[in-house]
C-alpha cells in the first residue's frame, strides 16, 4: 500500500460538458456525506478500513474549520432520491495558505457517469471566482481512476 501523494492544479476556468443539479453542502449534511464517503472509498483502493464514525469525525472537523476555513461555496453535493451521489469538500489550509480538496467522492452506483468530474469543475470555477489560484489534493496513486482524472483536469504531482 503506497503513501498518498499531493497533487496541485493551477486553476483555470473549466467548461462543464454536462451538468447535474447540485447545491452547496451544509453542516447538517455530515451524516449523509459520511455515508457517501464510506460507500465510495470502501469500493476504492484508497480505503484504509475507516468506519462511518471515522468519516463523520473527519467531515465534521473540516466543516467546523479545524484545519482552516471551510470553503462552503466550493463544497458541493449532488443528490439523487434524497441520497448523496457525489460531493466535493474544500477547505483553505491555514498553514499552506492554499485550498485543499479534502473529499472528492462519488457513490459506486454513479461511477463513470461524470458526476465527480463535473462537480469538481464547478468547485474549481468557484475557487477562481473567490480569487484562488491553485488547488491541492492528496490521492493514492493506487486509485488509478481518481489519479488519471485529476491529471486529465490538469493536476500535477507536487514535488516536495
Amino acid at each position: 500500500m503506497s503513501e498518498n501523494i499531493t497533487m496541485r492544479m493551477l486553476l483555470k476556468e473549466q467548461s462543464i460538458p454536462y451538468d447535474y443539479d447540485f447545491r452547496q453542502i451544509e453542516k447538517k449534511d455530515i451524516n449523509m456525506l459520511a455515508n457517501l464517503a464510506l460507500e465510495s472509498y470502501r469500493a476504492s483502493p484508497q480505503y484504509r478500513n475507516e468506519t462511518l464514525q471515522d468519516y463523520r469525525n473527519q467531515i465534521g472537523s473540516i466543516l467546523s474549520g479545524a484545519l482552516g476555513p471551510w470553503l462552503e461555496s466550493a463544497s458541493l453535493v449532488v443528490e439523487e432520491a434524497g441520497t448523496a451521489s457525489s460531493a466535493t469538500i474544500v477547505f483553505h489550509h491555514k498553514e499552506a495558505n492554499v485550498p485543499v480538496l479534502a473529499f472528492w467522492m462519488t457513490h459506486p452506483d454513479f461511477w463513470k457517469q461524470g458526476y465527480g468530474y463535473c462537480l469538481l469543475k464547478h468547485s474549481i470555477n468557484e475557487l477562481l471566482r473567490k480569487g484562488f489560484q491553485e488547488l491541492h489534493v492528496n490521492v493514492s496513486p493506487e486509485n488509478t481512476v481518481a489519479y488519471q482524472l485529476l491529471e486529465l483536469l490538469g493536476f500535477e504531482k507536487l514535488e516536495e
